[in-house]
């Protein structure tokens, strides 16, 4: 009796034992298959946020794209702005050129005469010169007489006259090259050499003066003005270059 007991008993023993087991199986598939769950729910949200990251590149790609196009056409514009603006320059520098010209031509039939001491008479000193240069002188052809303010309180006045025509002007500035001209000449005690020279503009006086720089530096022979226009020549054999700017000048004289 006492043996079967101690069998019972073993067998209850066993059967905790194995219950216990099982109990215990069950709760570490149980745990497992949360853990799997919880691990599947990881996974899906790295999916989801891997899909998140894809669709942000795909649109920061896009981006890039569509911001290269766009500096493309940046660059498209910014070449056809220079193109433009070169364009435009350049006819701003053909329209001061023919301002310029138009304000040079306006002053055409003038001529100035410097260094003649101060008489009122002025218009017997012209007719006196044209005398001494026997260029025929009549009274139609001077339009006004006058002397020319300037802003040099010691240096004589110039005479300027506008004539009526350039043509006797241009036959005075002809025939004054050939001789020279003092007050004495005019009846005036002092030997004080007179000059005849076009009306320029101040721009063309200031081109002018750095021609001449020009010729004195370089070794050229002529620099002179002449219908509107400043020019510059090496020597006798040389061709006349018209100079219409500063940069028109040889060897980019320095300003």
């Amino acid at each position: 009796m006492s043996a079967d007991m101690t069998l019972t008993e073993l067998h209850k023993l066993l059967k905790r034992e194995i219950q216990s087991s099982k109990d215990e199986i069950q709760s570490s598939i149980m745990g497992m298959k949360n853990e799997l769950q919880r691990l599947s729910c990881e996974v899906d949200e790295v999916k989801q946020s891997q899909s998140f990251i894809n669709a942000e590149f795909e649109n920061f790609k896009k981006s890039i794209t569509t911001t290269t196009e766009g500096i493309k056409r940046m660059d498209v514009d910014m070449t056809s702005l220079k193109a433009s603006q070169v364009h435009i320059s350049s006819q701003l520098v053909s329209m001061d050129r023919d301002i310029s010209y138009i304000q040079q031509e306006q002053l055409s039939n003038n001529m100035l005469i410097s260094n003649v001491i101060k008489t009122a008479d002025l218009c017997a000193i012209v007719c006196k010169i044209c005398e001494l240069l026997e260029i025929e002188l009549l009274s139609r052809d001077i339009f006004t007489i006058t002397r020319l303010t300037t802003r040099n309180t010691k240096q004589i006045e110039p005479i300027i006259i506008q004539f009526s025509n350039r043509i006797v002007k241009e036959k005075i500035m002809a025939a004054a090259k050939n001789i020279t001209l003092s007050c004495r000449n005019l009846g005036f005690p002092i030997d004080q050499r007179i000059y005849f020279n076009h009306h320029l503009t101040a721009k063309n006086q200031s081109l002018l003066k750095v021609a001449r720089t020009y010729k004195r530096q370089y070794n050229y022979k002529f620099a002179w003005f002449n219908k509107g226009y400043i020019y510059i020549k090496k020597d006798e054999n040389s061709s006349a270059l018209r100079i219409l700017s500063r940069e028109d000048l040889p060897s980019g004289m320095e300003q």
